[in-house]
């Protein structure tokens, strides 16, 4: 009886485990997107509730869900990252992934000194995919205008900034997977000049809530529970 219970119980676990698909495995909680433009007069009207913010609005409270619009009370995003600029001539390509047009026709530009993003009020429960899109538009030779992008605690990347025209379906961006917020529930992004290299820019930014992976194991626990006493 014993043995049966057994096989039930690895049988249950497999089951339920195999019944969240990938997808929900990364459920995600919330989408934030981030258009970093030169105008706050602008909108993405074929797609969704795209958050805007300009050098004259660095910091955006409470910011729209992608999908639903619904604020997310609690959330700050702040962001000092030198100079923004608008009317890249981005051409009507669509873009794969996450981006559009309308979030690479802007862009906030580094000069000198570092730029800095901070997200606050985050939840501590939660692990968040961070992604940053950095375009421009070829005047030359685009492998010279490059930066180091860096989230805290989850490492940082030396990128060169994509052609938007030129090579506008490319998924140039970079995304930082399962990244735990600090304490006090924020994550830094940092932007600085490469060496020898032109200002880099920052022309979005995504930022998904998922669960925990361990919420997702207890809750095929849970479900193994329910199997379980269904079968007595």
């Amino acid at each position: 009886m014993k043995l049966t219970t057994m096989a039930v119980a690895v049988v249950g676990i497999s089951t339920v485990l195999a019944m969240i698909p990938q997808t929900v495995r990364a459920d995600i909680i919330w989408d934030v997107r981030v258009d970093f433009s030169g105008s706050q007069e602008k909108d993405h009207p074929e797609t969704g509730n795209w958050n805007v913010m300009d050098h004259t609005m660095t910091t955006l409270d409470d910011p729209m869900d992608y999908d639903t619009g619904d604020p997310l009370s609690g959330i700050t995003i702040n962001g000092e990252i030198g100079w923004s600029r608008s009317g890249l001539p981005v051409d009507a390509t669509a873009h794969e992934g996450w981006l559009d047009n309308k979030a690479i026709d802007g862009f906030w530009f580094v000069e000198n000194e570092p730029g800095e993003i901070v997200i606050s009020g985050l939840d501590m429960d939660n692990v968040y995919i961070v992604e940053v899109a950095a375009a421009w538009h070829a005047d030359g030779d685009i492998s010279q205008r490059m930066g180091d992008y860096t989230l805290a605690h989850a490492g940082g990347d030396d990128s060169v900034i994509w052609d938007c025209v030129g090579d506008s379906s490319t998924d140039g961006w970079i995304t930082w997977e399962a990244v735990e917020p600090r304490d006090g529930g924020s994550l830094l992004l940092s932007v600085d000049q490469v060496p020898d290299k032109h200002s880099p820019v920052l022309n979005a930014m995504r930022i998904t809530a998922v669960p925990e992976p361990a919420s997702l194991v207890l809750l095929g626990v849970c479900g193994l529970g329910i199997l379980l006493r269904r079968r007595r």
